[in-house]
């Protein structure tokens, strides 16, 4: 099965553009990225203006999703996964006819409603919130061992 990351923004820093990139190389015969341009950033950051640039993310995240895809989509309240629970659910994806497990990593505010709607599941790397960049090294990271 293959398996895909849509993960919104860009990484800025240099050194885990790198740690990425290393990540991406050793995997690439078994992933692919889909980075998604961040919208712009809410100038007041009222919650209209937030809801607005989730909805616009939304809309280029689910642009990328097939109706075959396994979508995992990570937030907060999701549940807590570890290897053995991330092995089960990609046997369970690949034995249900499905053809891509897809990650998704938000952007600073998150994910929408929408996307977490159409998620097959909902998983959290801690409960503690991490950067968008750092989700994305941490992740890769866990699907090297899926991989391995």
């Amino acid at each position: 099965m293959k398996i895909a990351v849509v993960a919104v923004g860009d990484i800025k820093e240099r050194a885990l553009r790198d740690l990425i990139k290393e990540k991406v190389n050793s995997l690439k015969h078994h992933i692919e990225i889909i980075e998604i341009k961040e919208p712009k950033e809410a100038k007041n950051n009222r919650e209209s203006e937030i809801l607005t640039k989730l909805e616009k993310e939304a809309d280029l995240i689910l642009s990328k999703l097939k109706s075959t895809d396994y979508v995992v989509s990570l937030a907060i309240e999701g549940v807590l996964v570890s290897n053995d629970l991330l092995k089960s659910m990609f046997h369970n994806a690949s034995t249900n006819g499905k053809q891509r497990m897809v990650f998704i990593i938000g952007g600073s505010n998150g994910i929408s409603d929408e996307v977490k709607e159409k998620s097959n599941e909902l998983i959290s790397l801690s409960r503690m919130t991490f950067p968008h960049q750092l989700t994305r090294a941490i992740l890769l990271d866990l699907l090297g061992e899926l991989n391995g």
